[in-house]
């Protein structure tokens, strides 16, 4: 059979979007869609492959995961007296 659309919102997926199951119209979708390789444009879940490594114990050096300069931090005891 055929179907007919008057509106945008005539042919939408649920999904979930930041935490919360949306109905996205399917014309949102094509904006943010890669068809060719089937995935979203944005991968954000990518940026955390480093970090669940590191959670699951693999042998990764913490200094692959963070860029930059780390300094050396020391352990002080909480004193309610001084003042934590």
């Amino acid at each position: 059979g055929r179907v007919f659309a008057n509106s945008g919102d005539s042919a939408c997926v649920i999904g979930l979007r930041k935490k919360v199951v949306a109905f996205s119209p399917v014309t949102e979708l094509k904006k943010v869609t890669d068809f060719e390789h089937r995935l979203p444009q944005e991968q954000w879940w990518l940026n955390l492959r480093l970090m669940l490594k590191m959670l699951a114990n693999y042998q990764i050096s913490l200094t692959e995961y963070i860029s930059g300069k780390m300094e050396h931090v020391t352990r002080r005891t909480l004193s309610i007296e001084k003042g934590f």
